[in-house]
């Protein structure tokens, strides 16, 4: 498969870090009985988020299911308001991404976030929503490595994360890069964390 080439995006390498944008191409289901799968062989573009996207990022909330938005926001928020955005975009609280199809700047699919707990600034939040129809490409796990990538060439600490107890696709991923699970604070979630160190 040729990559497009284009200027000043570098290709994604599973794991790489920095802020620069990257390309992942979805994967396909392994099994050729299973129900077509949307959007597989796709090209996306993960960026660094910037202040102009939030309408994007809502528009992409308003398309995602309330199960979706509730595994990530522990409730069915159904939009992000400026001040939230203003504070996970600036570069002194982490680093957010969003993430694209290749050739459609009006659309956002997917949104990473990684922010510091400010009792503990060594310590980052992390949290991902990828919009239901553009799940289970392989997506979601490599904005995750890239993430982690992110947060280790930072200097942190952990990551941590809160997410729904029945979210059993980010628990396996959780598992999968070596992360801890505790129940949370209710019945209906766990508190996950990875040491970076």
């Amino acid at each position: 498969m040729v990559i497009p080439t284009v200027a000043g995006v570098a290709p994604l390498v599973h794991g790489s870090g920095g802020t620069a944008p990257t390309l992942h191409v979805l994967g396909r289901r392994a099994d050729a009985r299973a129900a077509p799968v949307p959007h597989a062989g796709q090209l996306t573009i993960t960026r660094t988020a910037r202040v102009d996207d939030l309408a994007l990022v809502n528009d992409m909330l308003e398309r995602c299911t309330t199960d979706s938005r509730s595994a990530r926001y522990q409730s069915g928020t159904p939009a992000l308001r400026e001040r939230q955005w203003l504070h996970v975009i600036h570069p002194d609280t982490g680093c957010s991404w969003v993430t694209q199809p290749f050739h459609d700047e009006s659309t956002v699919i997917a949104l990473t976030q990684l922010t510091r707990y400010s009792d503990a600034p060594q310590d980052l939040d992390f949290g991902i929503l990828v919009q239901d129809d553009w799940q289970r490409h392989g997506l979601g796990t490599a904005l995750i490595f890239r993430a982690l990538s992110w947060a280790r060439a930072q200097g942190f600490r952990r990551v941590r994360s809160i997410t729904g107890a029945s979210n059993q696709p980010m628990r396996k991923i959780a598992r999968r890069v070596g992360a801890t699970e505790a129940p949370g604070d209710t019945a209906a979630t766990v508190d996950l964390a990875l040491d970076l160190t």
